[in-house]
């Protein structure tokens, strides 16, 4: 028997989607298709739940590396370390003699500049001096030396007579610019003639080419 027009067909008025439509009021059936048209966001492949997106980290939250230790050379090192030293010199026939004071000046990378004036043997001697870095830093170094000293003045010691002038040569030397400035040098001296000393029986005898030990303990501050 055919069916009129106005008749239903059995499968579909009983179909899921049938009962759905019929179940659903107006206004929830009218946002089921507007919510299919707009299209739901894309589920994770995995199946799992959609978590809250992560925020973007501000680079000013981001902690600093921290900083290390510099092994660069002296004239790659940042200038926190005071490139001039003044010191008391206290030793045995060193550039200053027996004791005294001397500036340096260490800011020309491994080259270091040392001026002094001390009261020696053979009288008040005025001393320059060139040192050389060779190995660590310009805060902890060993260095090698040499400069001339000159006696200007031998007034308090009768035995001397000219102006006597001395080779200083630090063979072995280091450096310490920590809370204080600390060294201490080892070397030679010899002299280059301008004077006599009278060394008792013997009278006076030229002082050229005599060839003394010497060693110098230094102390004092570091800033600049």
């Amino acid at each position: 028997m055919g069916m009129g027009a106005g008749a239903r067909d059995p499968a579909m008025s009983t179909g899921p989607a049938a009962c759905l439509v019929e179940g659903m009021s107006p206004g929830l059936l009218l946002a089921s298709v507007v919510l299919s048209l707009a299209g739901e966001p894309a589920a994770p492949p995995d199946g799992g739940s959609r978590g809250p997106a992560e925020e973007p980290v501000a680079e000013s939250e981001v902690a600093p590396e921290p900083a290390q230790p510099s092994d660069e050379p002296w004239s790659a090192l940042p200038q926190t370390v005071g490139s001039f030293a003044l010191a008391l010199n206290l030793g045995v026939g060193s550039a200053v003699g027996l004791m005294g004071a001397t500036l340096s000046y260490s800011g020309l990378g491994p080259l270091e500049v040392e001026l002094g004036v001390g009261l020696g043997l053979s009288g008040v001697q005025a001393s320059a001096m060139l040192k050389l870095g060779l190995l660590g830093n310009r805060t902890s170094r060993f260095v090698v030396g040499l400069g001339v000293a000159d006696t200007v003045s031998h007034q308090y010691n009768r035995e001397v007579t000219g102006n006597p002038i001395w080779l200083n040569i630090d063979l072995l030397s280091y450096e310490s610019r920590g809370v204080v400035f600390l060294s201490f040098a080892l070397g030679v001296t010899r002299g280059l003639g301008g004077g006599t000393y009278d060394f008792g029986d013997s009278g006076a005898n030229s002082l050229t080419d005599q060839v003394l030990p010497q060693v110098r303990i230094m102390m004092g501050g570091w800033g600049g």
